[in-house]
């Protein structure tokens, strides 16, 4: 009989949890909730900056990779006038080659590439070029150039990406390239 009490009473005391131990776990639940929240928050910020990064310096990259190839090739450059740049050059067989980048009409921070092919028998360069692409996107005309400084030509390209950094700032890259064109551009 005595057994029967004890077990009874141990029966009762297991009758579940109180209400302030509910509240307290409630308010752990919350708090751990709230700082996950708040890390996952951070770390997709961080994730969407470091991507709108990575963004920038391959445009910057396009654009010094691509004019730097045909500016050594030129032997003859031509900055502003009706185009942004203008390349020429002749091959070795008497085939001639034009280069324009200019911005587009309608996404004006996407540098485009008109290349044209003028062969020995043409008489003028086609008007239509032979091949155009987009070289760079982003690319912020105003803080953009290439200047003749002796010898040498500087190309300063700058993409900005539209979006923030982790640190609440446009993205923007910039890069300086000193070209070294063939012997007479």
């Amino acid at each position: 009989m005595i057994m029967l009490r004890h077990l009874q009473q141990l029966h009762r005391q297991k009758g579940g949890f109180t209400l302030v131990e509910l509240v307290i776990g409630v308010m752990l639940v919350s708090l751990i909730s709230i700082a996950v929240a708040m890390t996952m928050g951070v770390m997709f910020k961080v994730s969407a900056g470091s991507s709108h990064r990575v963004t920038a310096i391959r445009q910057v990259q396009n654009a010094g990779m691509y004019i730097t190839q045909d500016a050594q090739s030129a032997q003859t450059i031509m900055i502003g006038g009706s185009h942004v740049l203008e390349l020429l050059w002749t091959d070795w067989d008497g085939t001639k080659y034009k280069v324009d980048y200019d911005y587009d009409t309608v996404v004006t921070s996407d540098l485009v590439r008109k290349y044209y092919v003028k062969l020995v028998t043409d008489v003028d360069f086609p008007d239509d070029p032979t091949s155009t692409m987009v070289v760079a996107h982003y690319i912020d005309q105003d803080n953009t150039s290439f200047v003749k400084s002796g010898s040498v030509y500087k190309l300063t390209v700058t993409a900005k990406v539209i979006g923030l950094s982790a640190n609440g700032q446009p993205v923007s890259e910039t890069r300086v390239y000193e070209i070294l064109p063939r012997t007479g551009a």
